[in-house]
């Protein structure tokens, strides 16, 4: 029985709905809280070009990297033996399949790193054990360290990096992969460039794990207070012991003889102007705590696939106090009125 083409799209519509209907794009596929391992590979189309006077070489390379994300996996046997999904990154859910960030490193005439899978060309390919392969084409511009002591028969280096922003106990990259350069499949493709040709290309791995050991120390401190901080304060403490003193003796002059304290709306006055102050204080530290949280929260969940507790609940906490804060406003300006009202 040979399916139709219609068919074998409802199933794959199917199949896509039932792999990202829980499916969340910003968490790292971790399995069993180990470390997830990304096999890369790289294979050099040809070289474009060698400028000796800026120290460079671009070439155009494709990179394939493979990973295992378990939630993207399915039983074939329930979709008419369907064992493959692929695609562009953009085709498998509104927030986009999980994908690494592997920037690169050491680009002549650039200060920042380049995330090559921002590339628009990323080709996606699953297979239903969950394996998971990305492929990317790409022309790449190398800085090469020149050195003509032996012209004609001189040999150059030209490197790069491949580095991620992951810790090593949540991504790494596997230790067997790297460069793709069998003679055998080099046939048709350009591996010289002027005066230069390609012999050899080698690629190696890196990651460092971080520890911290904690060791108390006890250091004796000094601290010292006076209440006059030097030979001036004397003076300025009698200076201002005199003006309090004139000022309670001109208000006495000045106010009724039945002057019994601050009438209650100087009062409001006073408190509503310093509250105003603190609640404008409130306002900006919430701004800013609000932003600053949810760029961590949604950091730690793409790097540690959950996000920290505590930022989230002193997220929740902020946002409770504003709430709050609206009611009490509420409610204060109807006390307000009332006491006005009366007086």
């Amino acid at each position: 029985m040979v399916q139709s083409h219609q068919e074998l799209a409802k199933l794959q519509i199917r199949l896509r709905r039932k792999l990202f209907s829980k499916y969340d794009g910003t968490v790292v596929p971790l399995k069993n809280k180990e470390a997830l391992e990304l096999i890369p590979i790289m294979s050099i189309d040809h070289i474009r070009s060698v400028e000796e006077d800026k120290g460079a070489m671009t070439i155009s390379v494709t990179f394939t990297f493979t990973w295992m994300d378990e939630r993207l996996s399915w039983n074939s046997s329930l979709y008419n033996g369907i064992r493959t999904l692929t695609t562009n990154r953009y085709e498998f859910h509104p927030n986009g399949i999980w994908l690494p960030t592997i920037n690169l490193a050491d680009m002549p005439g650039s200060l920042k790193q380049q995330d090559i899978f921002l590339n628009p060309e990323v080709d996606v390919l699953i297979q239903n054990s969950g394996t998971v392969k990305a492929t990317i084409k790409s022309l790449v511009t190398t800085p090469c360290y020149f050195s003509f002591g032996d012209y004609p028969h001189d040999y150059q280096n030209c490197s790069f990096t491949l580095m991620t922003p992951y810790y090593a106990d949540v991504f790494r990259f596997a230790k067997w992969g790297g460069v793709d350069f069998a003679r055998n499949l080099m046939e048709n493709r350009v591996t010289d460039a002027e005066d230069f040709q390609l012999i050899g290309v080698e690629s190696n791995g890196y990651f460092m794990m971080m520890g911290s050991e904690l060791i108390k120390e006890i250091k004796p401190a000094l601290f010292s207070a006076s209440v006059l901080p030097n030979k001036y304060g004397l003076i300025a403490l009698i200076l201002t012991a005199m003006t309090q003193f004139l000022f309670a003796v001109t208000m006495v002059t000045i106010l009724p003889d039945n002057y019994n304290g601050t009438p209650i709306i100087g009062k409001m006055a006073f408190f509503l102007f310093f509250e105003t102050i603190a609640l404008i204080g409130w306002k900006l530290f919430s701004l800013i705590a609000r932003t600053r949280l949810k760029k961590q929260i949604q950091r730690d969940a793409k790097i540690l696939g959950t996000p920290n507790p505590e930022s989230v609940q002193v997220l929740k906490t902020v946002i409770y106090v504003d709430l709050g804060l609206i009611a009490y406003l509420a409610v204060q300006s109807l006390v307000t009125i009332h006491i006005v009202y009366l007086h």
